[in-house]
């Protein structure tokens, strides 16, 4: 059984028994950041930070972790992840196609059990 703890002090509300967890990173991140420099790429990351946290928090979860092109964050919900995941990935897609200098794609993953934390 997890703590009753928020994990690592990041989720805004206790956790326990079995969570989803969503693993979102930035595809190509390393080869953007070597073209076009450790600004422009930090520019990237904030913005994919934002929108992650929107699109986790409209869906029910919770950030876990923020940390370069990667994403971490758990849901009491293997729907509400689920949902989430699709909607992450909707959303990158409808900002690349809007604006070209947002030249992201992500990939997801999906894991549940207990927390350790």
């Amino acid at each position: 059984m997890a703590s009753q703890e928020s994990i690592r002090g990041y989720a805004s509300r206790p956790v326990s028994g079995v969570m989803t967890f969503l693993f979102a990173d930035m595809r190509g991140y390393t080869r953007f950041t070597a073209e076009h420099g450790d600004e422009a790429a930090a520019r990237l990351a904030t913005r994919f930070a934002d929108i992650a946290r929107e699109v986790i928090a409209a869906r029910g979860g919770d950030v876990y972790e923020l940390v370069g092109d990667q994403a971490v964050a758990v849901f009491a919900s293997a729907r509400q992840a689920l949902r989430a995941a699709v909607m992450l990935q909707q959303r990158v897609a409808d900002d690349r196609a809007a604006d070209p200098s947002f030249p992201v794609t992500i990939g997801i993953g999906l894991d549940a059990g207990t927390s350790g934390w």
